[in-house]
């Protein structure tokens, strides 16, 4: 893999994607060691984010995942409005993340989400 990295440095690029690469060791001797920015992929079961900088990791990818959630969600929201008519499932989700995101940017704009 180090071998790769300096031949993709030598021929100009500016990082490298392991997309398959989750063990913690391996990616920080890599890291360590590259003439490249290392980028890496998180996945559901493998490393956390916070880890994944921890051992070098400049950036992390995540290929379709969000997409796939999106889907999941969409397909349970679907089953439940044709089995019982009701949309239970996308009030609950809808509603956490909204409430989330609108605190999120609320407080990064220094302002509170109290109405």
């Amino acid at each position: 893999m180090l071998e790769r990295a300096e031949a993709y440095a030598e021929a100009g690029a500016d990082g490298i994607f392991v997309p398959g690469l989750l063990d913690l060791d391996a990616l920080n001797t890599l890291c360590a060691a590259s003439p490249l920015p290392v980028n890496a992929m998180a996945v559901a079961g493998g490393p956390s984010v916070t880890e994944l900088a921890q051992a070098g990791v400049r950036r992390v990818s995540l290929g379709t995942g969000l997409a796939q959630a999106a889907y999941a969600a969409t397909w349970r929201a679907a089953a439940e409005l044709l089995g019982t008519g009701g949309l239970t499932a996308l009030d609950a989700r809808w509603t956490s993340a909204n409430s989330t995101s609108r605190s999120a940017v609320d407080q990064e704009a220094g302002g509170s989400t109290q109405g």
